[in-house]
């Protein structure tokens, strides 16, 4: 495909196929499920740069983002046109949460267990107001030991959440991906950010003395008995 800037640039439609672009999401979805060809097509390009951006704003290297992308799309589709699957009602805003989880997938599968658990604790520690320069260190093993006992609790939309929290996304943006009213999202923001604190606690209560200062050095830059 033609690519201007290391773009790929989207095809020109042909007369015959332009009721496929002007179909609503939804309506391109149940022409896709009538098994259209063309709908797929037009599903495939209208998403195309909203995949593309965001993988390249998480980090996906030009190499492979084109190929990325149109497997984040294509699995999108498939998921789509499974019986019983529900029509999101922002189409863009579910194809953004698919690009998130398929990029975090591949950190757990790729990476180890130390850099998985520093890509939570970096989300984690804007919500502690930690120095941000933290999240650059070698964690230390009571760290690591805090992050997987969050982690084990939280639901793939919980950690998503955390993590478009820890990016200063807006609660609007977030809503405007999901499909919800605002005041809902910072809702279940504000609920999942009281419920982590709360589980922080009982996570660390065990640790002995030594590694909860351990902590609070790390995320706070000074010993429990500097407050």
């Amino acid at each position: 495909m033609p690519q201007r800037g290391g773009v790929p640039e989207k095809k020109k439609a042909h007369p015959n196929v332009d009721r496929y672009a002007t179909l609503r999401d939804s309506e391109l979805i149940l022409a896709m499920r009538r098994d259209e060809q063309q709908a797929f097509v037009e599903f495939i390009e209208r998403l195309r740069m909203v995949a593309w951006n965001h993988a390249r704003d998480l980090g996906v290297g030009a190499g492979e983002r084109r190929s990325w992308t149109e497997e984040v799309l294509h699995d999108c589709a498939l998921t789509l046109l499974q019986e019983g699957a529900r029509i999101p009602r922002n189409l863009a805003g579910y194809v953004v949460i698919s690009v998130r989880r398929k990029f975090f997938e591949q950190l757990r599968k790729g990476r180890s267990e130390q850099r998985l658990a520093d890509g939570l604790l970096r989300e984690l520690s804007y919500m502690w107001s930690a120095d941000e320069d933290n999240a650059a260190l070698t964690l230390p093993e009571p760290i690591i030991r805090l992050v997987d006992g969050i982690s084990a609790t939280l639901t793939e939309d919980e950690e998503l959440l955390l993590i478009w929290k820890g990016h200063r996304i807006t609660y609007s943006t977030i809503a405007e991906w999901l499909g919800e009213k605002r005041s809902a999202v910072a809702q279940r923001i504000w609920r999942l950010t009281k419920r982590v604190n709360a589980e922080t606690e009982q996570i660390v209560a065990p640790f002995s003395e030594e590694d909860r200062k351990t902590i609070q050095r790390f995320l706070h830059g000074k010993d429990t008995e500097d407050k």
